[in-house]
Protein backbone atom coordinates (compact mmCIF):
# COMPACT_ATOMS: atom_id res chain seq x y z
CA UNK A 1 0.00 0.00 0.00
CA UNK A 2 1.63 3.70 -1.13
CA UNK A 3 1.86 6.08 2.15
CA UNK A 4 0.41 9.66 1.57
CA UNK A 5 4.11 10.93 0.38
CA UNK A 6 4.32 8.29 -2.21
CA UNK A 7 1.22 9.03 -3.41
CA UNK A 8 1.97 12.98 -3.85
CA UNK A 9 5.04 12.56 -5.37
CA UNK A 10 3.29 10.43 -8.29
CA UNK A 11 0.14 13.00 -8.92
CA UNK A 12 3.61 15.41 -9.12
CA UNK A 13 5.14 13.69 -11.26
CA UNK A 14 2.35 13.00 -13.53
CA UNK A 15 1.20 16.94 -13.21
CA UNK A 16 5.18 17.73 -14.28
CA UNK A 17 5.44 15.27 -17.42
CA UNK A 18 2.02 16.52 -18.50
CA UNK A 19 2.80 20.12 -18.55
CA UNK A 20 5.92 19.37 -20.16
CA UNK A 21 4.21 17.30 -22.86
CA UNK A 22 1.83 20.17 -23.33
CA UNK A 23 3.90 23.10 -23.33
CA UNK A 24 6.26 20.96 -26.04
CA UNK A 25 2.95 19.87 -28.37
CA UNK A 26 1.71 23.66 -27.78
CA UNK A 27 4.87 25.38 -29.19
CA UNK A 28 5.02 22.95 -32.08
CA UNK A 29 1.74 23.97 -33.30
CA UNK A 30 2.81 27.21 -32.64
CA UNK A 31 6.00 27.18 -35.10
CA UNK A 32 3.87 25.40 -37.44
CA UNK A 33 0.97 27.75 -37.99
CA UNK A 34 3.07 31.02 -37.12
CA UNK A 35 3.96 31.35 -40.50
CA UNK A 36 0.74 30.77 -42.47
CA UNK A 37 -1.97 32.32 -40.08
CA UNK A 38 -2.68 35.62 -37.77
CA UNK A 39 -1.10 35.31 -34.19
CA UNK A 40 -4.22 35.58 -32.53
CA UNK A 41 -5.62 32.30 -35.01
CA UNK A 42 -2.53 30.17 -33.53
CA UNK A 43 -3.33 31.85 -30.01
CA UNK A 44 -7.31 30.55 -30.76
CA UNK A 45 -6.09 27.21 -31.50
CA UNK A 46 -4.19 26.45 -28.96
CA UNK A 47 -6.89 27.30 -26.64
CA UNK A 48 -8.94 24.12 -28.16
CA UNK A 49 -6.37 21.36 -30.27
CA UNK A 50 -9.55 20.18 -30.66
CA UNK A 51 -10.09 22.88 -33.29
CA UNK A 52 -7.50 21.36 -35.41
CA UNK A 53 -9.56 19.14 -37.20
CA UNK A 54 -9.04 18.53 -41.47
CA UNK A 55 -12.30 20.17 -43.11
CA UNK A 56 -14.26 23.17 -43.88
CA UNK A 57 -17.04 25.02 -43.86
CA UNK A 58 -19.45 25.46 -46.98
CA UNK A 59 -21.04 28.94 -47.38
CA UNK A 60 -22.78 30.91 -49.64
CA UNK A 61 -20.66 34.04 -51.23
CA UNK A 62 -20.55 37.08 -53.45
CA UNK A 63 -17.50 37.91 -54.86
CA UNK A 64 -17.72 41.35 -57.21
CA UNK A 65 -13.91 42.05 -58.91
CA UNK A 66 -13.75 45.30 -60.04
CA UNK A 67 -10.69 46.12 -61.76
CA UNK A 68 -9.24 49.86 -62.81
CA UNK A 69 -9.27 50.66 -66.42
CA UNK A 70 -6.36 53.03 -66.13
CA UNK A 71 -4.08 50.04 -64.54
CA UNK A 72 -4.91 47.15 -66.50
CA UNK A 73 -4.14 49.72 -69.86
CA UNK A 74 -0.76 50.83 -68.44
CA UNK A 75 0.06 47.18 -67.28
CA UNK A 76 -0.95 45.85 -70.65
CA UNK A 77 1.11 48.51 -72.45
CA UNK A 78 4.04 47.94 -70.51
CA UNK A 79 4.19 43.75 -70.59
CA UNK A 80 3.40 43.84 -74.28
Amino acid sequence: MLFYGEVFILMMSISVYRYFTEEREKGKIRRIFQTYVAKNVVEEVLKDTSKLQLGGQKKFLTVYFLGHKRFYDDFGEAHA
